[in-house]
């Protein structure tokens, strides 16, 4: 220190006002930052915390789930339904599905089943719509 030179810088008062309060400000909004950044922590701790729990309740479902597979009987299927389900795996294994030709069937079977709809006619609307219109206008004049 006794080699060195101190140089000495000058602000106006109101400059070196300004300076504090920019510096106290920054302090403000690091300590806040710093205060978030704790609570994330906590919160991340907090999410491990329950991640773990539903893995070893997971696990222990499997468990039981095995469990409850073993002392249940096994089901002979006839043989026309173990065609079909050999059929079905084969198909899922190959890529293709099944299920849309399944669905498309149905949706036709329940348009063919019920042809009477009960949503109203467009035109039916429009009427209704001009007649409430008319109503409104009524009241308001």
């Amino acid at each position: 220190m006794k080699g060195e030179k101190l140089i000495h810088i000058k602000f106006e008062y109101s400059a070196g006002v300004q300076c504090k309060r920019d510096l106290l400000s920054t302090e403000v909004d690091m300590i806040k930052i710093n205060k978030r950044i704790q609570r994330y922590q906590q919160l991340r701790m907090q999410e491990l915390d329950i991640k773990m729990q539903v893995d070893r309740k997971m696990k222990a479902f499997k468990l039981n789930m095995g469990r409850l597979q073993n002392l249940m009987p096994d089901l002979k299927i006839p043989q026309i339904l173990e065609k079909a389900h050999k059929k079905i795996v084969a198909e899922k294994k190959a890529g293709r599905q099944g299920k849309a030709k399944v669905v498309e069937k149905k949706v036709k079977i329940i348009e063919k089943a019920s042809p009477m709809t009960t949503e109203p006619a467009p035109n039916q609307l429009d009427a209704e719509l001009m007649e409430i219109q008319n109503r409104l206008r009524a009241l308001s004049g």
